[in-house]
């Protein structure tokens, strides 16, 4: 016993009450009054879960024991994935200075029932922790936090570039299509100061947030948007590697199965689950990555980069005018875009050499679009996805007099998943190339182009505006013979003008890209 000190407190805490008496009456009174204070934690330290409601599982304890930089808890459904991140945010809150924050995509999902803010109330009301509503940030008696956010688009990120935090967790991480913010926030946000002796300590575990480890934690079913780049980081051998020297160490995941939940009604989870579709099922209960909706018709590695196209080629331009300014948009902070995506066909052989993407108001895009034909020159000729009905007869006569110098047509809407599969194919046998993005402020990154193709399910869940552009571009050249050699006709019912002849002579030299 007289190897015990204040910060071996679960030794001491097993000590029969007569030793224990024993050991306190040999305290002094600065060890005494420095043992008050821990008390006054209402616990012994992170390392018992003074903060968690309840003991953690077998799967979830090994999950909070890890201290490896990154993890991915994951798998099937009923894993308690939100709880093991509440806990394992909540690991070190007995550290002052140390900061958590845990995210959702959106706010709605943040504070429903069962979410961050619904759980974390049911633990900490009612004890020494206090609840900051307006900024969702949880303070302990150390002076640790713990906020609680959400971050809709991949744009929002930036709004994450003040604080700092030695802890970030994402709540089903494959909603967000794109990895921008986790890498963002996961790795440029999460820090610790410098050893000092001037940093307050832990009074039981003697720690100073000096001495916590960062950790980026994320949980996970498979499936969502965001399926294909979660896959390529955690579960595809392989895609963990950096700068190809070998396999990062510090990645790991940890599959989670409802059989790991004991706390869980299995057989009634499963009768539930029986009624959705297969590959969801298999998402869920098995927590299967390989299946997803599209089985596989997209992946990025099967792309080749460029940072050059062929000239001499046919050469298009495909628009799809589904966009609308944020500001004018009813479906507020993430609307739909305008996609202009040109595409060279050269013996088999496809080039994605310029994507661009924004999002304005009709006389903006109308600019736009003018501004991008006279980049591109008159040998590439632009084709337009046309809506059903009037109006958009009414948009593609309007377009063809903006673009009468150039050689012009309106193209008929199809079936987004059919038109898919004629790009997969080209794709998957090796015969699609992409152009590193460099011409202009709207050209669409290679990995926002990749996370859409590879996020596309055709269920509409999604964006998917370059999805349309592109596979409209692999459509109208895949008919490219019967297009050259005579006028191409828009008919616009309704219109003063009644029928636009746009001179086939307007493309001739297609392909050569100035």
């Amino acid at each position: 016993m007289a190897n015990l000190t204040l910060q071996n407190f679960e030794e001491i805490a097993r000590l029969p009450l007569a030793e224990l008496q024993g050991w306190l009456e040999r305290l002094d009174t600065s060890q005494l009054e420095a043992l008050s204070a821990a008390l006054s934690m209402k616990g012994p330290c992170q390392h018992d879960g003074q903060w968690w409601k309840f003991r953690p599982y077998p799967k979830q304890e090994a999950f909070i024991s890890l201290n490896d930089r990154e993890v991915l808890y994951g798998g099937a459904g009923g894993g308690g994935k939100s709880w093991a991140l509440l806990m394992d945010a909540s690991r070190y809150a007995c550290v002052p200075g140390y900061s958590a924050i845990l995210f959702r995509q959106t706010y709605p999902q943040l504070a429903r029932a069962g979410g961050f803010v619904d759980l974390s109330h049911q633990w900490w009301s009612g004890t020494k922790a206090r609840y900051a509503k307006s900024d969702r940030r949880w303070t302990f008696p150390s002076g640790a936090t713990i906020t609680l956010g959400f971050l809709e688009r991949a744009e929002d990120r930036f709004k994450w570039a003040g604080p700092t935090f030695q802890y970030t967790g994402w709540d089903e991480i494959t909603n967000w299509a794109t990895d921008k913010p986790y890498r963002f926030v996961g790795f440029t946000r999460v820090r610790r100061p410098a050893p000092s002796p001037t940093l307050p300590r832990c009074p039981f575990c003697n720690l100073s947030v000096a001495d916590v480890p960062l950790r980026t934690r994320a949980g996970t079913n498979p499936g969502g948007p965001g399926a294909g780049w979660v896959t390529r980081r955690w579960i595809t051998p392989w895609v963990a590697w950096r700068d190809g020297r070998g396999p990062a160490p510090w990645r790991r995941y940890l599959p989670a199965l409802m059989t790991d939940n004991p706390g869980l009604d299995a057989d009634s989870y499963r009768a539930g689950l029986a009624e959705l579709d297969p590959v969801t099922r298999a998402q869920i209960e098995r927590g299967d990555w390989s299946v997803s909706e599209t089985n596989g018709l997209y992946l990025r590695s099967w792309v080749h980069d460029s940072l050059d196209w062929p000239r001499g080629a046919m050469t298009i331009r495909y628009w799809d005018l589904a966009g609308t300014n944020p500001a004018e948009s009813k479906r507020k902070g993430d609307p739909d875009w305008t996609v202009g995506a040109r595409v060279t066909l050269d013996g088999g052989r496809w080039t994605w050499s310029s994507i661009v993407r924004f999002r304005k108001n009709p006389a903006e895009t109308e600019a736009i679009v003018r501004s991008v034909a006279d980049a591109d020159g008159p040998q590439v000729g632009i084709f337009m996805e046309t809506e059903p009905g009037q109006s958009g007869k009414k948009v593609i006569l309007d377009y063809s007099r903006l673009l009468a110098d150039r050689m012009f047509r309106g193209w008929p809407s199809a079936n987004k998943m059919a038109r898919f599969r004629h790009v997969s194919a080209a794709v998957a046998n090796g015969n699609v190339t992409l152009v590193e993005p460099r011409i202009g402020a709207f050209e669409a990154e290679a990995d926002t182009i990749h996370a859409e193709l590879e996020s596309f399910d055709g269920l509409g869940r999604t964006h998917d505006d370059i999805v349309d552009a592109v596979s409209g571009a692999h459509d109208v050249l895949s008919r490219f013979p019967q297009l050259v050699g005579g006028p191409v006709v828009v008919e616009a019912e309704g219109a003063t003008s009644g029928r636009v002849e746009v001179p086939a002579s307007a493309g001739v030299g297609w392909g050569a890209i100035t």
